[in-house]
């Protein structure tokens, strides 16, 4: 099928299969594919939100030993039952799923989320009659591709998470200029620039609102050794991106 629908495609759209939630399931079905020349990736189902980065990083490094590396984006999210929850659900889960789905996948390197709606929640995956139940979602997805496309050149950043110290984080980075950081659920992090010496910027962009860079408690280091980044301008308990840049 996906032979037919490339070689007869005439705006030749990417084209991914959708995957069971299981790594097992995933591993069984998707191992034999790498390298097909007519498919383009993965559009993972992921049981556990909270392995969204590791599983976006496994694929896209085993895709990337052949010689058709893989887009890896992500649909159905745990638990099946609320995908992601309507704006006025009062335990909605959109936090949760900004950090560990949305921004996850992209730090890793994956090409972005297709959001699902469950099927317990009103306006849900087979009855939605309006998207208005999820304004909140679409602007924090958008805030998310503001960042990504204003400040960095993605072709030259890599996943390094081992230039991070601190509470969970994630690392982007081009060695020397340019790093991006994403902390999930807040707190404070240092950024390793032993072998960096320089001067560099620290600014800091908030996922749930959007807007400009921000000014947080440094805005100015020296690379040369490990460096505290500092604190967010507010809020130091909830998900904030950091951008560092060599001046």
């Amino acid at each position: 099928m996906a032979t037919y629908l490339k070689t007869h495609d005439p705006y030749q759209n990417y084209l991914v299969i959708h995957t069971h939630s299981q790594q097992h399931e995933k591993d069984e079905l998707f191992d034999p594919l790498l390298g097909f020349p007519y498919l383009d990736g993965m559009s993972m189902q992921i049981a556990n939100r909270s392995t969204s980065y590791e599983d976006t990083r496994n694929w896209l490094a085993k895709s990337a030993q052949t010689d058709k590396p893989w887009i890896i984006t992500i649909d159905e999210i745990g638990h099946h039952s609320r995908g992601i929850d309507p704006d006025d659900r009062l335990d909605n889960n959109q936090d949760s799923v900004r950090a560990e789905v949305l921004w996850a996948n992209l730090m890793a390197g994956g090409g972005g989320v297709d959001w699902y709606f469950g099927w317990r929640n009103h306006n849900n995956d087979l009855q939605c009659e309006d998207w208005r139940s999820r304004d909140s979602v679409w602007d924090f997805t958008r805030h998310a591709l503001d960042f990504f496309n204003t400040y960095l050149d993605l072709l030259k950043l890599t996943p390094r998470d081992g230039l991070t110290k601190g509470v969970q984080n994630y690392c982007l980075a081009e060695l020397g200029q340019t790093y991006a950081i994403y902390l999930p659920f807040g707190g404070t992090v240092a950024l390793d620039l032993r072998n960096q010496a320089g001067t560099y910027k620290v600014a800091w962009y908030n996922p749930r609102a959007g807007g400009d860079l921000m000014s947080g408690e440094l805005t100015m280091i020296e690379g040369g050794a490990p460096v505290a980044l500092g604190k967010p301008p507010e809020d130091e308990d909830k998900d904030w991106a950091i951008l560092v840049t060599r001046q």
